[in-house]
């Protein structure tokens, strides 16, 4: 496939992470002091090394929590929005254009499914009249990013995708592309993920190879325009790849730069949103360069190749 031409990419701002049930969020900020702990790592075999103080099965998210993430109806918010708007909320302190020229692209595939499990069951073991018809709208796939934007009056851009780490590459595209089009001045990019019994039950049965990764929290990426950030990894990206196919690095990006690459396995991408950003984030921690390259996908899909270059 042809490279898509970004022009003036924007700018990482920050990074930032959290996890259930504490749902305290963890900023880094590149290029400034040492880099907090992740809740994973990365080796140069594309496995993921969970801390193990993560919890990985279902969780209870208190009302308390629920509340101060700011989401409209919180109680029958799904987890993974309140995970999202919370670390949302955060990542606006960093922000410096006003709610109109901020958006978001949150990318979630665990995050209706408890709400329609929930609202299924009670109807079907207590009768419908039961049934809370507030957890309706939480349903809607795009739902966590219009609740989102809802709370924090984001209007630039409000916009949900699937597909674990590969939608996290399409939402990065997305983004960049706000950017190059004069759509947005800053955007948050959101992957939050939450557990729920049927995504226990079918891990188990079909022996899935990411099972280890189930995962209560979310991760993600504050973009900025060069006009809001003039110092720091300025993103593009450099080639968009078929299954199979040969990559040739611009000339410019040969030599001279770190090389890190994430290639998924599985056949499903489910609970895998909510790496990306934390691999681009131990890259840029680690890398000696002021160039990088990041490749994330999947063998059977393609993916994307990244750049990353230290404006300062």
């Amino acid at each position: 496939m042809k490279a898509i031409p970004v022009i003036d990419g924007p700018l990482i701002n920050v990074f930032g992470w959290l996890t259930a049930p504490d749902c305290l969020p963890i900023i880094s900020v590149p290029g400034v002091g040492e880099s907090p702990a992740a809740p994973c790592n990365f080796n140069e075999s594309s496995a993921v090394i969970l801390q193990d103080e993560i919890e990985r099965g279902v969780v209870d998210v208190p009302f308390a929590i629920r509340k101060k993430s700011g989401v409209a109806r919180s109680r029958s918010a799904s987890k993974a929005t309140i995970f999202a708007s919370t670390l949302g909320q955060e990542f606006i302190k960093y922000c410096h254009a006003s709610g109109e020229n901020i958006g978001i692209t949150c990318v979630s595939s665990s995050s209706t499914l408890p709400i329609a499990w929930e609202f299924e069951s009670v109807g079907v073991r207590d009768g419908w009249n039961e049934t809370d018809t507030m957890l309706l709208p939480s349903s809607i796939p795009s739902a966590i990013s219009t609740q989102i934007a809802a709370a924090h009056n984001l209007h630039a851009t409000a916009l949900t995708f699937l597909d674990g780490m590969m939608g996290a590459c399409s939402a990065l595209e997305y983004a960049a592309l706000c950017f190059h089009y004069q759509r947005a001045q800053e955007i948050l990019l959101l992957c939050a993920e939450e557990v729920s019994p049927p995504h226990q039950i079918a891990a188990e049965h079909i022996n899935y190879a990411h099972a280890g990764l189930l995962f209560n929290g979310a991760s993600g990426i504050v973009l900025s325009a060069p006009t809001q950030k003039a110092t720091g990894w300025q993103f593009k990206i450099i080639y968009r790849y078929s299954p199979g196919e040969q990559i040739e690095f611009p000339p410019e990006w040969r030599i001279d730069r770190a090389y890190y690459e994430m290639v998924l396995k599985s056949e499903l991408t489910a609970f895998t949103s909510w790496l990306l950003p934390l691999f681009i984030h131990q890259s840029v921690s680690e890398a000696k360069n002021h160039r990088i390259i990041v490749k994330c996908g999947h063998e059977n899909l393609g993916g994307f190749v990244l750049g990353l270059e230290w404006k300062g």
